[in-house]
């Protein structure tokens, strides 16, 4: 049976890596009893997009056009949406009344109840009511009968989403008698949507006074929840989700010691320092650190240590023994935060099947929920420890599993720090030594004014340095890195200025000695090459090489820091492909209600991918993947097509060319501020928008404009213009900052070509 499994989409605050871990186990689940899988999915930091987990892999929008237009080329069987999230709930019902396919493993009715209910309502009326409440997530196998799998207890209010409150399994506050009224509660529930052989996790608030309880939300497939669960020593629930589908037999519970498990959210209000940081019905926590332990104070100490929340922790007694070679531990990132999330989970997952296919046995140390399951996803990841990144710990681990190696290259600058300490305990650190990883360290420098951006991806066993890709920022300089739309192989730079910027990265990689990956940041200004940032180590940017040009980055890297030489494994410098990958990100703007411009500090959660045969479809794809599409642009709103202009006075002559170009093909263009008088100079007609004062949100009008263009430099320039990006944030309509993104957009509108789907095998065979 072919079975098409609609996977994961950018993170965001809602949708974390727990779904992305979902997807991989549940792919390899399918495969193992003989299913063919094709997965689609737009996030190129997604685990379950590495080749091993299906037999055909689509990074394309998670659209209601291209889950068709797969569908159509695929013919699957089936189409299972229940490990994507809520997104793939609401995508696999679109396709239904798109095509007539229907979802697999859940009902289109009970679809539409799910997809009906609002979570965040509820909380605000619960909250508002009297009664003291306590909230629970109830997780129920539906099968022929119904098997309570677990019940995770909230320990904030009433009111608060529970993916921003500390929580505990099993939960310890709750009688035998609540536990019973919450579990039939959950039952009901689950009835009354009709949902039939998979998990469900119900959302439920108890009034402890009076044993009354109110639904909150359901949610059939896989949660926050169920992969809290997974961490308790029962069966993993991914796959007794399938087993469930499948009407199989549920499978052997897992063999590891009963334990306390307690989810400690992680927040970024220090990075959103004017964001309202008071908590509620909607989910404001873009990480978490998870703790295990038989009890419960045990499990909240490590929760709390892993988040760096500060409470005071004992140190770890390591147990001695006799080290072996056999073993090496690989330290992740600990938990997710704005900077360090999904993208080194990832590579840490590719670090482990590397050391496993090398005869190794790798111990993967880290304290995220999502991170750790990703990669235990596979089985050769046998080993894991849920345990804060700190040396102690990771000291502690090794002593424990008796490793006398560890790997430090994937797990950020958390555990690049480490480094020394590990070497000066006699732990040895592969590949990069740890003198040359604190060079690399203090290279750190701000980019020029009006600079160009560029991210370079490489590989180098100390003698030779391998370019694996070079992205190009669509962004000027002084925007971070990990927020900086791109675009790969470079579409605007000359090819003699690329090959100056991969000369000067093989200078430094075999300048530092590096055995492994690089990634590297420079910016462009004049003809002068600044070096922004060397992190010997895969960054935000290896994942999205990899995905974008087939090369296994972190596979090569880990064998090379075994030993082996690039000309030993083979590894030449690949061509520049033929496609075109362009990156675009998603932002918590909307939902911590802050001015969307972006700085110099990294604000995205999370990007989405584009590949197509031209920079303007690959960016167009890009945009899709994010929730804009260019292709139809108002017709949901059955107003006029229309663009907002205000650009900075150096960005004049780009909004004349840029209005002449809309205006052909069918735009009527507005105009504001100091933009109307070069349009006026330049007899293009033009609606005024207005002067435009800092309060004036009013003119970006939803229901007249799909899109606006604003650009601003200085702070006065940011100051006024903060409206028209809120009021683009509010209408959901893409706002363009830098000219450069604007033309790929007006390009793709010019270009009317219909968009295609194509695989990453195919994409690749063109390439060879």
């Amino acid at each position: 049976m072919k079975i098409l499994v609609l996977g994961a989409g950018p993170f965001t605050i809602d949708e974390g890596g727990e779904l992305d871990a979902a997807v991989a186990k549940g792919c390899l689940a399918l495969r193992a009893r003989g299913h063919e899988v094709v997965v689609v999915s737009s996030s190129p930091q997604a685990a379950s997009n590495a080749p091993a987990f299906a037999d055909r892999t689509y990074l394309e929008p998670l659209d209601v056009d291209a889950v068709a237009a797969i569908s159509a080329l695929e013919k699957p069987d089936r189409v299972y949406p229940l490990l994507g999230g809520r997104p793939a709930l609401a995508l696999a019902l679109a396709l239904h009344e798109r095509t007539g396919v229907s979802p697999w493993g859940i009902d289109v009715e009970t679809l539409r109840r799910v997809l009906a209910i609002d979570a965040a309502a509820r909380r605000r009326e619960v909250l508002a009511s009297e009664g003291s409440w306590t909230t629970v997530e109830v997780v129920l196998s539906i099968g022929e009968r119904v098997a309570l799998a677990g019940i995770v207890e909230s320990l904030d209010r009433s009111g608060v989403h529970p993916a921003d409150s500390i929580c505990v399994c099993p939960s310890v506050s709750l009688t035998e008698t609540e536990r019973a009224a919450l579990a039939s509660a959950g039952e009901a529930a689950a009835a009354e949507i009709g949902a039939s052989h998979t998990v469900v996790t119900i959302e439920l608030a108890l009034e402890r006074s009076s044993g009354r309880t109110e639904v909150l939300d359901i949610a059939p497939g896989i949660s926050r929840a169920t992969a809290l669960l997974s961490r308790t020593g029962d069966a993993d629930v991914s796959v007794s989700a399938i087993a469930r589908l499948l009407r199989e037999p549920m499978p052997a519970p897992s063999t590891l010691a009963p334990q306390y498990v307690v989810r400690w959210p992680r927040f970024a209000f220090e990075t959103f320092r004017d964001a309202d940081a008071s908590l509620g019905p909607e989910r404001k926590s873009v990480g978490d650190a998870v703790g295990t332990a038989p009890t419960v104070a045990g499990a909240l100490r490590v929760a709390a240590r892993a988040a760096d929340d500060g409470l005071a922790f004992p140190r770890p007694s390591p147990t001695a023994g006799a080290a072996t070679d056999v073993r090496v531990v690989v330290v992740g990132a600990g938990p997710a935060r704005i900077g360090s999330g999904a993208e080194l989970a990832v590579s840490a997952h590719e670090a482990v099947q590397a050391l496993h296919a090398a005869g190794l046995e790798p111990v993967y140390v880290d304290a995220s929920l999502s991170a750790a399951i990703r990669v235990a996803s596979n089985p050769p990841a046998s080993r894991e420890r849920l345990a804060p990144v700190t040396l102690e710990h990771v000291l502690a681990v090794c002593a424990e599993t008796k490793a006398r190696r560890a790997v430090v290259h994937v797990g950020g600058d958390a555990a690049l720090r480490l480094a020394a300490g590990l070497t000066a305990n006699g732990v040895e650190v592969l590949g990069t030594s740890p003198e040359a990883i604190a060079r690399a360290l203090a290279i750190r420098a701000a980019a020029p004014d009006d600079a160009r951006g560029f991210d370079v991806e490489a590989l180098g066993d100390g003698k030779r340095v391998v370019i694996a890709g070079v992205m190009e920022h669509l962004e000027p300089a002084f925007v971070h890195g990990g927020d900086a739309a791109a675009i790969l192989p470079p579409s605007q730079a000359e090819p003699e200025l690329v090959a100056r910027i991969e000369d000067r990265v093989r200078e430094l990689a075999l300048d530092l000695g590096v055995r492994g990956c690089l990634a590297v940041r420079v910016a462009v200004a004049g003809s002068e090459i600044h070096v922004l940032a060397v992190e010997p180590r895969a960054g935000r940017t290896t994942a999205f090489v990899a995905r974008a040009t087939g090369v296994p980055i972190v596979a090569i890297a880990t064998q090379v820091m075994l030993g082996k030489s690039l000309d030993a494994l083979g590894v030449a410098q690949r061509p520049i492909p033929r496609h075109v990958a362009a990156r675009e990100r998603v932002f918590p703007f909307a939902r911590l209600g802050i001015d969307p411009a972006l700085r110099a500090e990294m604000r995205s959660t999370g990007e989405a991918i584009g590949i197509a045969d031209t920079p303007a479809r690959a960016y167009a794809k890009a945009l899709r993947g994010i929730g804009f599409d260019l292709a139809a642009p108002n017709a949901r709103r059955g107003g006029t097509r229309g663009v907002l202009l205000d650009v900075t006075e150096e960005d004049r002559n780009a909004a004349i060319e840029l209005a002449r170009r809309l205006r052909a093909i069918g735009f009527e263009v507005h105009a504001r501020a100091a933009t109307r008088a070069a349009l006026a100079a330049s007899r293009i007609p033009f609606v005024d928008a207005g002067e435009g004062s800092a309060n004036d949100a009013a003119t970006v009008d939803g229901s007249t404009l799909a899109f606006a263009v604003v650009t601003a430099r200085t702070v006065a320039e940011i100051a006024r213009t903060r409206a028209l990006r809120a009021g683009a944030q509010a209408a959901r309509i893409p706002c363009f900052t830098t000219v450069a993104l604007a033309k790929l957009a007006c390009a793709a509108l010019e270009d009317g070509a219909p968009p295609t789907v194509r695989s990453l095998e195919a994409w690749y065979r063109e390439d060879a």
